[in-house]
């Protein structure tokens, strides 16, 4: 009886021990909205940042700069960057590292043709 509990016990723990969590942050702006998706397993992050455009002829945005909490994600491009929904998606993955927190707030700054918003994205 007692190795069935232990073998229980340890089976039990393997199982907690392996789980994943996934992560859904959201916000939004006048002219975008911005998501963060991830699922956590450990020490290993794999997400990503969508930034979509809510305006129509995104065609005409020439220069765009997304800079997210700070720099952790700098990117430099055109309004070709977009995809046919309006969207850019920015990949966000890691190992051995500090995981994204629950109650985290991140911030994205874009910057689009002498224009700029501030997105806070919340769990």
């Amino acid at each position: 009886m007692r190795k069935i509990y232990l073998l229980f016990s340890f089976t039990l723990l393997m199982l907690v021990g392996c789980s994943n969590d996934s992560l859904h942050f959201k916000g939004e702006s006048t002219n975008w909205i911005g998501t963060y998706k991830s699922t956590i397993d450990g020490d290993k992050e794999d997400g990503a940042y969508i930034i979509k455009y809510k305006r129509e002829n995104p065609e005409k945005i020439k220069v765009l700069n997304i800079v997210i909490n700070g720099g952790e994600i700098d990117f430099n491009g055109d309004g070709k960057a977009l995809d046919q929904h309006k969207e850019i998606s920015l990949p966000n993955r890691c190992t051995d590292c500090l995981t994204t927190r629950n109650d985290k707030k991140m911030k994205i700054d874009i910057k689009w043709d002498a224009k700029e918003e501030t997105i806070t994205l919340k769990k």
